[in-house]
């Protein structure tokens, strides 16, 4: 379902998108930021319901291929929680216009990247890519649609940019492990204050000191989800290599290009108002790329609802989830990091 109300900033109301556009127009509620142009700029960058599910319909008619498919999943989807993504399309939903203005922000990025193409023969932005393939006896098209990529002749092959606004670029992350599992508990831009550490491995509350975690003081990193990102998009320009040539080489003119080449680099831009950060992100194999691929996409034909989401290094997504309230009212309680403050809760309970 596309986007059916705003939660209102002031008073948590549900608020119809238009009436919340009136609002801004009339000088917005005291205590709210939002200009008519953002909320109506939030409003406009939402993507029509079942968009993936057409564009790959449409895609697949013109490849000339028989038969239906039967799931269409945007790159975005693929790596999102499956049973979210389901929600979404059956349930009305809405978000505060803070919680949706990072997207909107980003799309100023995403022209700029368009506009450059003019100025870089061999760059081809914002296109969509397209990659029919059977799983588990079922036909599925994934698509996606990265920021920017280049033909590098020095490089051997293509490059693929990503442009994330974010809060604060990232400078470092301190890596926190469990001592007693060797999992990672956190990765986080900063030191934890406080005398214990909370471990998901070991469903208790660390002592926070050498014997029970190790502290390292790691390079800034990328995202995991957003390092994924990036080999979905080395996958769908792999299944895309005769399209993406002929571009280029109808726009120089000449065979710039005469053979397939390999994905060879990914960089991932973060941007926030103070400045960039560029952090490259190696390749995988395709052995690899594909494996993810199944992994993200099973859990998406299942014909049952998706379970919640129960990795620790994901539970965070919960927090920003706008179909949370009908997830919990389905599940029978807690969803993500408060439900496994929950279980802690109840483990240090429990006497030995």
């Amino acid at each position: 379902m596309p986007l059916a109300y705003f939660i209102c900033e002031v008073s948590g109301e549900k608020a119809d998108p238009q009436t919340c556009l009136a609002c801004a127009r009339n000088g917005s509620l005291p205590g709210c930021e939002f200009t008519p142009a953002i909320i109506a700029g939030i409003i406009n960058n939402q993507r029509p319901s079942g968009f993936a599910s057409e564009e790959a319909k449409k895609h697949f008619r013109k490849s000339g291929r028989s038969g239906k498919i039967d799931l269409a999943l945007s790159v975005t989807e693929a790596l999102n929680c499956p049973r979210k993504v389901q929600y979404e399309r059956i349930c009305d939903w809405g978000s505060t216009p803070s919680d949706m203005y990072y997207a909107f922000r980003g799309t100023a990025f995403h022209a700029m990247a368009e506009a450059y193409v003019k100025e870089g023969p061999l760059a081809i932005a914002e296109m969509r890519l397209h990659w029919f393939f059977k799983m588990l006896g079922k036909t599925v098209g994934l698509s996606g649609c990265p920021d920017l990529i280049t033909y590098r002749h020095d490089l051997g092959g293509w490059l693929i940019q990503d442009y994330k606004t974010i809060r604060e670029i990232p400078k470092r992350t301190f890596r926190y492990t469990c001592n007693e599992t060797g999992a990672i508990i956190y990765n986080v831009p900063f030191r934890i204050r406080g005398n214990t550490v909370k471990c998901p491995h070991c469903k208790v509350k660390h002592p926070n000191d050498d014997e029970h975690v190790t502290v390292d003081e790691m390079p800034a990193q990328a995202r995991d989800s957003h390092v994924e990102q990036i080999q979905m998009y080395a996958q769908l320009i792999t299944r895309n290599q005769r399209l993406l040539i002929d571009i280029i080489n109808r726009r120089m003119g000449e065979k710039r290009i005469e053979k397939s080449m390999p994905v060879v680099a990914g960089e991932i831009c973060y941007l926030d108002m103070s400045g960039i950060k560029r952090i490259p992100v190696p390749i995988w194999s395709p052995k690899e790329r594909i494996g993810l691929v199944s992994h993200k996409i099973k859990p998406h034909l299942s014909d049952e609802t998706p379970g919640v989401l129960t990795d620790p290094e994901d539970l965070w997504k919960c927090d920003y989830c706008p179909v949370r309230y009908q997830c919990e009212l389905e599940h029978g309680g807690k969803v993500g990091q408060a439900a496994l403050d929950e279980q802690i809760a109840v483990n240090e309970a429990v006497p030995d």
